[in-house]
C-alpha cells in the first residue's frame, strides 16, 4: 500500500520558508543620487542640499515685501510620491535655515517671521501640477513644487520650481545614442525636467557627427520662479511646454527621449516626430515601443459622435485656462443638441466612473502630461476622450489629420465646426450605434416630437395610442428626450421589491428583536441573573 502524501497547499508551512520584500532593503532606493554607498545622515543631508539647492531656495523664502515683511508667511513643499522620503530633510533644513536668518536679523516682531512650512504628500490630481487644492487648505501663499513638473500656468497661486539635479551617466548615454542612430540622422534630443540640465551637454558632443537638435525648458510659460536652472536661449519651436533647438521642421526627426514620459506625454511626442526611442535612465537600455495607440484614439473619437450625455470630467482645478475650456466644452456639447453633466472625482479611477451608468462618454480636462486618462488595456466601462477628440466628433464632418492635441490654449484656438440640431438637414433621422447597431438617442435635446408615433386618430382612444402616449411622456422631460429614463427602460434589474406585483409572496412574520448593545444584550443579562 502506498504512503498518502497530502497535496503541495495542504503542507506545514512557517514563515521561514518565505521571504519577506518588505523587510528587505529596496533596491534602486534613491537612485536618482547616483552611485552613492551607504551614507550617514549627516552626509545625506548634504547631499540633498546640493541636490535641491536649498540655500537657494531659502535666500527665495526670505524675500521681503516693500513693508520690509516677508513675501511668503505659510509655504507649502510639494513632493511626488517618488521623494516623498527626502521631504522631512528637507523640511528641516529649510526651518533651520530660516531660524538662523530670523536670529541673526534680531527680529522681534512676530509679522516679520514665515508662520509655517508644510510638507503636501499627496496631491489631489497629477503630481506635475501645482497643487492649489491642497496649498488653499493650509491658506499658503506659495508652493514649492519640486521635481518633474509640466510647467503649466497655475491660476492663482504663486509658485516655484526645483527641479533637482538626477544623476545621469552621460557616457552611456552617448553609447545607446550611437548604438541606436546614424551619423546624419536627424534627431531631437529631449529629457524630463530634472534631466534637461544635460541636454546641452550631450548636444556639444552629438553635433558635430549627428543633425542633432535639443529641447529647453520654456520657463517663461510656467508664469513661476525657477530655482537654480537657466535657459539658454527662447528662440526655437515651442513644443509641449519645451523650446527646441533646430532648424528644419521637426516631423522628419527622430525623438531620443531620456526617461519613460507618461503616457500622455508620450503619445503626444510620438505624432510629433517620425520615430522614438526612450532612454532608461536605471537601466541604460533604449526601448522603442510599444507606445500608447493613436488608432485608439481614433476609435474612441468615432464613439462620442453616437454619444448623447457627455460626462465632463474634471482632472485639475489649478490650470490658468481651466475655467475657460470648461465654458468652451459645454457650449459646444450644447450646440450639437447633446446633455452634459460635470464631475469632480479628484483622482479617477474605474470604480468612480463605473457609478454614473447614464454616461455614455466621458470628457476629461486635465494635464497633458499625466491628468489624461488613455485606457489602453479597456479597464474603464466608457470611452474617456480629450476635449480635442470630442470637438472632433462633434463636428458634421471629420478630418482626422493624424495629430493629437492635449494643450488648453492650442484646442481652444481650433475652429468649431458645430451646428445646432435645429437647422441644416433632418435633424430627426434615426441614428444608430456602429457598434451595437442599436438606435441611439446622440441628440437628446432636440424637441421630442419625433418620437411621438400616431397610430389613430386621438378621439379613438385606443390602447395602442395609449401606449404610445405613455411611452413618449416617460422618456421625456420639458419636451427633451430624458437619457437617464431611456437607460432605465432597457435595465433588467430594475431594483429591491420590483418584483412584489408579479407573484404572490409570502412575507415574514415580524418578530420584537434584541435590545441593548453588543457587550451586554437584555438577553444575556436574563441568562446571567439565573
Amino acid at each position: 500500500m502506498s504512503e498518502l502524501v497530502p497535496p503541495v497547499l495542504s503542507t506545514a508551512q512557517d514563515a521561514t520558508v518565505f521571504e519577506f520584500s518588505q523587510t528587505q532593503k529596496t533596491a534602486g532606493a534613491r537612485s536618482y543620487l547616483g552611485p552613492v554607498p551607504d551614507i550617514s545622515e549627516k552626509s545625506l543631508r548634504e547631499v540633498l542640499r546640493d541636490y535641491y539647492s536649498v540655500d537657494k531656495l531659502v535666500d527665495f523664502l526670505r524675500q521681503k515685501d516693500d513693508q520690509n515683511k516677508p513675501k511668503y508667511k505659510r509655504i507649502a513643499l510639494q513632493f511626488p510620491d517618488s521623494l516623498i522620503a527626502d521631504s522631512s530633510i528637507v523640511l528641516q533644513m529649510i526651518q533651520e535655515q530660516l531660524e538662523d536668518a530670523r536670529d541673526k536679523s534680531h527680529a522681534t516682531s512676530p509679522s516679520r517671521d514665515i508662520e509655517a512650512v508644510w510638507i503636501l504628500a499627496d496631491t489631489s490630481y497629477s503630481p506635475c501640477c501645482i497643487d492649489e487644492v491642497a496649498a488653499e487648505h493650509v491658506f499658503a501663499d506659495l508652493v514649492v513644487h519640486f521635481g518633474d513638473a509640466c510647467l503649466n500656468p497655475v491660476d492663482k497661486l504663486s509658485a516655484a520650481y526645483v527641479f533637482g539635479k538626477p544623476y545621469l551617466d552621460t557616457a552611456k548615454v552617448l553609447a545607446a545614442f550611437k548604438e541606436t542612430y546614424s551619423p546624419g540622422d536627424k534627431v531631437i534630443l529631449m529629457a524630463d525636467t530634472s534631466h534637461t540640465l544635460y541636454l546641452k551637454e550631450l548636444y556639444e558632443k552629438l553635433s558635430g557627427d549627428y543633425q542633432v537638435g535639443y529641447a529647453e525648458l520654456d520657463l517663461e510659460r510656467s508664469r513661476a520662479a525657477i530655482i537654480d536652472h537657466t535657459t539658454h536661449s527662447h528662440k526655437g519651436t515651442a513644443l509641449a511646454s519645451r523650446i527646441v533647438h533646430y532648424d528644419g521642421p521637426l516631423d522628419e526627426c527622430a525623438l531620443f527621449h531620456i526617461t519613460q514620459p507618461e503616457d500622455p506625454r508620450l503619445l503626444y511626442l510620438s505624432t510629433q516626430f517620425s520615430s522614438m526611442a526612450v532612454y532608461d535612465v536605471n537601466s541604460g537600455t533604449v526601448s522603442f515601443g510599444p507606445f500608447p495607440s493613436l488608432m485608439q484614439r481614433y476609435r474612441a473619437m468615432h464613439m462620442t459622435r453616437n454619444a448623447g450625455t457627455i460626462g465632463i470630467l474634471i482632472n485639475t482645478l489649478s490650470l490658468a485656462n481651466t475655467r475657460t475650456l470648461l465654458n468652451k466644452v459645454i457650449k459646444w456639447v450644447r450646440q450639437a443638441g447633446k446633455k452634459h453633466y460635470m464631475f469632480v472625482v479628484g483622482k479617477p479611477n474605474v470604480a468612480k466612473l463605473a457609478n454614473f451608468e447614464s454616461v455614455d462618454v466621458w470628457c476629461i480636462l486635465g494635464c497633458g502630461q499625466s491628468g489624461i486618462i488613455l485606457d489602453k488595456y479597456g479597464e474603464y466601462y466608457k470611452n474617456i476622450v480629450t476635449p480635442y477628440e470630442l470637438q472632433l466628433a462633434l463636428k458634421r464632418e471629420i478630418t482626422w489629420t493624424g495629430q493629437w492635441i492635449t494643450d488648453f490654449e492650442a484646442v481652444m484656438e481650433q475652429e468649431s465646426e458645430h451646428e445646432d440640431s435645429d437647422h441644416g438637414d433632418d435633424g430627426y433621422v434615426p441614428e444608430f450605434n456602429p457598434v451595437t447597431g442599436q438606435l441611439a438617442a446622440s441628440k437628446p435635446l432636440r424637441q421630442i416630437r419625433h418620437l411621438e408615433v400616431e397610430l389613430g386618430a386621438p378621439e379613438t382612444g385606443g390602447s395602442d395610442g395609449q401606449l404610445v402616449s405613455r411611452f413618449s411622456n416617460t422618456l421625456s422631460i420639458k419636451n427633451t428626450v430624458s437619457t437617464s429614463a431611456n437607460y432605465l427602460q432597457t435595465r433588467a434589474w430594475t431594483g429591491l421589491g420590483s418584483d412584489f406585483g408579479t407573484e404572490e409572496l409570502d412575507g415574514a412574520l415580524v418578530e420584537e428583536g434584541r435590545m441593548g448593545i453588543a457587550r451586554g444584550y437584555d438577553y444575556d443579562k436574563e441568562i446571567n441573573n439565573n
